[in-house]
């Protein structure tokens, strides 16, 4: 393949362009091998400045009239962020996807074709894509580079399909190709290099020991207050009502409980904004701008949020609820100290956080290796950490964790919630029953707590006879007691247009507009398996933290309840089945299928 250019070449644009006197380390290497036109996997902790390493061989490509580098980014966000800054420094990016409209696509892409732009950024679903495969072939390619790459791999901890599609582009296009994460393991960047069909590439890496974070583990009963503890680690920076002492993220592992703890702490007087997949476009915006304009001082999100973040006063990073795999807990609890002023992360870890990730992704090797590192007292913490993703011994102790200084496992007790008793669970049955029809579960906490706020008079709420009947408990116990009884079957849980709703068991769906309408339940002798496909569509998507729509249209749903399918490519033949989704479940649906056909068989 073809050199893109000189090192020397590399130094003036590092000091041009970006305004840097000299690269970090690992950028140097990384910049070197793709310059001179080798492919190249850069393994760099979060806040080393991966991007650089392919943002300057692509400018050095441009000044050596190479062509156009192409950036395969996941998330919207992340590439609207990159090509944000990268016009602040004069240089030529766009990106293609969902969120443009057509006329800016059709800009964009007319753009790339006269050979007007530096970079294109683009998500891995259009670059499998066979019609923009033929214009990348068509068009002038200096480079391409594979940002998150640990997304590729089925080991990985945020693994996307349409990633394993990838490798396709090499038999296309004879450039280098520059894979980069922040979170790896060995036999994870082992399966990039494959799976990518890199030739021969030139591996950087750099230690994951960050000197400025201690590491904190908390272990928890189920029983036991989280967010009481939480509060201790918020007001350690006076973030409620002190002076500015930085920011936090709190991370939880699903959209409810972000929705539960963010509305809580909203109670509790905390500038606080919540942040997953769940909500639309505007109210992601809304919030990551709340937080980082500090209106919002606490951010509360699931995995979601992150990619891309450069924020460098996040004092504290509180996992609230595990995570799948050490690789997800350090690219996410890295986020912290990005200015090399001592943070904190803290890991509240316990039984339920098994139960709960192995209910999203199932049992796994990395989730096992999060349980040892959480519940062992006897190692470092960062370098337990760093030697499971450098596949080595780490360096010495770090000296600032809870291992290496036991005083930071001093902690006040943990407040012990109090469930709903019968009696409480009565009452909310009742109130559900006086409603009839779905209300926001927000709403029916708040209602049952005995708040009086004018969006409960328009919810007809504030006339219950059960109003404030539950005052002594807070927000979580009542959720969870509605979690029990949706467990249960006596009442049923939906996501409506403003959020979460509940209904008593039985109310029609009627009640529900179209877009908040869910598949019924079987009916006693139904034949229909669209209900079980439906709950495992849920499932998938909860686990990879998109609407379930993503996945599938419910008439898809329907397309498989009546093709009964038994092989991929009868799967495939399903009108709206989408190729990524057949590599994301497609046995698992088939499973299901198979499952049915045999209960019939043999009968109840």
């Amino acid at each position: 393949m073809a050199r893109l250019g000189s090192q020397a070449d590399a130094t003036a644009v590092l000091r041009e362009v970006f305004g840097h006197p000299r690269f970090r380390p690992g950028q140097r290497d990384a910049v070197k091998a793709a310059v001179a036109g080798r492919d190249v996997v850069v393994l760099l902790p979060t806040g080393r400045g991966k991007s650089l390493c392919y943002q300057i061989p692509a400018m050095v490509a441009r000044r050596r009239g190479r062509g156009t580098a192409v950036v395969v980014s996941p998330l919207i966000a992340l590439m609207d962020d990159q090509v944000s800054q990268l016009h602040g420094k004069g240089v030529k990016a766009a990106a293609l996807h969902s969120h443009r409209t057509p006329e800016q696509r059709i800009d964009t892409i007319e753009a790339f074709e006269a050979g007007a732009l530096d970079l294109l950024y683009v998500s891995p679903e259009r670059a499998a894509t066979e019609e923009f495969r033929q214009r990348l072939e068509a068009g002038d390619v200096s480079m391409l580079a594979i940002d998150e790459a640990h997304c590729i791999s089925q080991w990985g901890h945020d693994f996307r399909p349409d990633y394993m599609r990838l490798g396709e582009l090499r038999g296309r296009l004879e450039v280098p190709i520059v894979a980069l994460t922040a979170t790896a393991t060995p036999r994870t960047l082992a399966e990039v290099v494959d799976r990518l069909r890199l030739h021969e590439p030139d591996r950087i890496t750099a230690s994951f020991a960050r000197k400025n974070l201690a590491f904190v583990v908390r272990c928890f009963e189920p029983e036991h207050d989280r967010v009481h503890a939480l509060r201790h680690e918020l007001d350690r920076l006076k973030l409620r009502d002190g002076p500015l002492g930085g920011r936090a993220i709190v991370y939880c592992a699903t959209r409810d409980a972000v929705d539960a703890v963010t509305h809580r702490l909203r109670a509790e007087g905390y500038p606080v904004a919540g942040y997953h997949a769940g909500r639309d476009a505007k109210a992601r915006d809304r919030a990551q701008r709340a937080f980082e304009t500090n209106k919002a001082r606490v951010l509360v999100a699931t995995s979601a949020f992150g990619m891309g973040v450069d924020l460098p006063d996040v004092r504290v990073v509180v996992h609230l609820q595990s995570p799948g795999s050490p690789e997800a807990y350090y690219q996410e609890a890295g986020r912290a100290g990005r200015d090399g002023k001592a943070a904190r992360c803290v890991l509240y870890f316990g039984d339920e956080d098994i139960r709960i990730q192995r209910h999203l992704a199932g049992s796994s090797e990395a989730l096992s290796a999060l349980e040892h590192y959480a519940q062992s007292d006897s190692v470092c913490r960062q370098q337990a950490l760093c030697e499971y993703l450098e596949g080595e011994a780490g360096e010495d102790l770090c000296g600032r964790c809870d291992v290496c200084k036991p005083s930071l496992r001093r902690a006040p007790a943990p407040k012990r919630r109090k469930p709903l008793t019968k009696a409480d669970r009565k009452i909310v049955i009742r109130a559900l029953r006086r409603l009839g029809r779905p209300v926001l579960i927000e709403a029916l906490s708040r209602a049952l707590r005995g708040w009086e706020v004018k969006r409960l008079s328009k919810a007809d709420l504030l006339t219950l006879p059960e109003l404030g009947a539950l005052q002594r408990h807070d927000d979580t116990a009542v959720v969870e007691a509605l979690d029990d009884l949706a467990l249960e079957g006596l009442v049923r849980r939906r996501m409506g247009r403003r959020g979460p709703t509940v209904a008593l068991a039985g109310v029609d769906d009627d009640e529900l507009s179209l877009r908040d309408r869910a598949l019924p339940p079987p009916t006693s002798g139904s034949t229909s398996i669209a209900p079980e496909l439906d709950r495992a569509c849920r499932a998938k998507a909860r686990q990879l933290d998109v609407r379930p729509s993503a996945l599938m249209a419910r008439r898809t749903l329907v397309g498989i309840d009546r093709a009964r399918p038994t092989t991929l490519d009868e799967l495939r033949r399903v009108p709206g089945m989408r190729e990524s989704t057949v590599q994301a479940m497609g046995e698992e649906l088939l499973a299901l299928v198979e499952r049915y056909a045999l209960s019939r068989v043999r009968g109840p």
